[in-house]
């Protein structure tokens, strides 16, 4: 495989160049928050401008504008979104929305008001970003339905040394929470916070299977907000009825598309049979157009130019091997993103998971994925979250994070990241990442020196929630040397 085209890479990028406005001496700044959102390609701006000035016209009149307004809308993007998410034409459709955390809380509504999660059902969910927990727990509180939390377990760390936060989401903690009541199964492609991608098509395999056993059947609804930017998404091989991402950390618009499994939008054949009830006006559910399709759950339009520009984002993927738009070419683009990952993260996993780093207090959060030969392990995003530890904490070598453990911060992950910040050049963030019940299993007390700024233990541990962990997020336009530099200050900021 031919490696990836890192100048071509960042040309595509105006806030990578090197007269961009947060350049400092012809040095592009290093955008290390990519977890939060990536930056955008011109390309995608291109696009935003061409619709409002060229096509900004209602669809589905006879008049010209209307015409090709209509088709960039409704076949150019969609097609664009069915590559993205890998299913094939006729199988799915697509919810576009301003954000994925909105499009799981209509869907949540009109599972609820269509009566397929009802008072005595189960629904499965993480501790991971709130966007696929929140929707869920809320509709649970609303009809009386059960709340179950598959937890992270410890994992094997790559040195052998203790990390009480070597952390992962495994089957066997899943598959007994199991039982002919679980309606919903929602869980994470992969952590925003841990970047480990989870095995998807072996989970949903697994939990069909004991759920046959069971005699009962599920649905599941998977968050693919971080793991869209790094990996190709395979909903068809997933097997899975819900998946959403946001394309806003994929290198486009701030916009959100959800897929749905196409048989499960067809409408009610009998009363009282549940269905995914529509959101739309009244007057519009009756039409085939919009009951039998993913329309139902948009209520309101999205900025359809935002609609449009996705269709750039791939044009740009496929245009990184020199191909044309196709499955096959998109999947080929992924294959080198994610090679050229492991080769940026490599470096950074290496200095926090040294003996030197180790030693001192740094502890990563999540996977260390380095194998014996000092490679990254497959299925690692570039996504390092780390703490800094009282080491000489009497429970630093736990097997398991908990508030009991009395585990102690040496430093505000808020001052480590002050001290990028004042080194200037370099953006990298702290906090909770709103994977907040992953972040309150931390367990971790505030650094000593502040131990007298709290009324209670409580207080302590809500305080060193909000600092959370700090946070590495790269992506491709991100480059060796730019790792290497945000090392150099990271060691200034540890001591190291």
């Amino acid at each position: 495989m031919s490696s990836l085209d890192i100048q071509k890479v960042r040309a595509s990028f105006p806030a990578l160049s090197p007269n961009s406005q947060f350049s400092s001496s012809g040095v592009p700044y290093v955008f290390a928050d990519n977890a939060g959102g990536s930056q955008a390609l011109a390309s995608v701006v291109n696009k935003i401008s061409d619709y409002l000035l060229n096509t900004n016209a209602q669809f589905g009149a006879d008049y010209a504008v209307s015409k090709v307004a209509t088709k960039r809308v409704f076949e150019d993007a969609q097609e664009i979104a069915r590559l993205v998410f890998g299913y094939d034409e006729g199988e799915g459709d697509i919810v576009w929305g301003s954000s994925t955390t909105l499009s799981l809380e209509a869907l949540a509504r009109s599972m609820e008001l269509g009566g397929k999660i009802k008072a005595g059902d189960e629904i499965i969910v993480t501790t991971e970003h709130e966007a696929n927990v929140g929707p869920w727990t809320k509709l649970a509180s609303r009809v009386g339905a059960t709340v179950k939390i598959w937890k992270h377990s410890p994992i094997p760390t790559s040195t052998g040394r203790p990390n009480p936060f070597s952390i992962g989401l495994t089957l066997d903690s899943l598959l007994p929470l199991l039982t002919p009541k679980t309606r919903l199964l929602a869980f994470t492609g992969c952590s925003n916070v841990l970047g480990s991608a989870t095995p998807v098509a072996d989970i949903v395999k697994a939990v069909r299977k004991k759920m046959g056993e069971l005699g009962g059947s599920l649905e599941v609804s998977l968050d693919c907000v971080a793991y869209a930017p790094h990996m190709k998404m395979d909903v068809k091989e997933w097997d899975v009825d819900y998946c959403s991402f946001s394309w806003y950390k994929v290198y486009g618009p701030h916009l959100s598309s959800m897929y749905i499994r196409k048989s499960l939008l067809a409408a009610p054949s009998s009363p009282g049979e549940p269905h995914l009830y529509s959101l739309v006006h009244h007057f519009l559910s009756a039409k085939p157009s919009i009951s039998n399709t993913a329309l139902k759950l948009q209520p309101g339009s999205p900025g359809y130019e935002l609609v449009y520009a996705t269709t750039a984002v791939v044009e740009y993927l496929c245009g990184l091997i020199g191909s044309d738009v196709s499955l096959t070419s998109l999947t080929k683009a992924f294959n080198q993103l994610q090679t050229h990952d492991y080769t940026i993260i490599q470096p950074l996993l290496q200095f926090l998971t040294s003996e030197a780093a180790y030693t001192a207090g740094v502890r990563v959060v999540g996977d260390e994925a380095l194998s014996t030969d000092g490679k990254v392990k497959h299925g690692r995003a570039p996504t390092v979250s780390f703490v800094f530890i009282d080491s000489s904490s009497s429970s630093s070598s736990s097997t398991s994070a908990s508030t009991s453990n009395k585990l102690r911060k040496k430093l505000w992950s808020k001052s480590i990241v002050g001290h990028v910040d004042n080194a200037g050049g370099i953006g990298i963030r702290y906090g909770h990442f709103y994977a907040y019940g992953l972040g309150t299993s931390l367990g971790l007390l505030p650094p000593q020196s502040a131990e007298g700024e709290f009324k209670n233990e409580e207080e302590a541990l809500e305080a060193s929630l909000e600092d959370g962990v700090v946070r590495v997020s790269l992506v491709h336009y991100n480059t060796v040397e730019e790792v290497e530099r945000i090392i150099a200050v990271l060691k200034e900021a540890l001591g190291l």
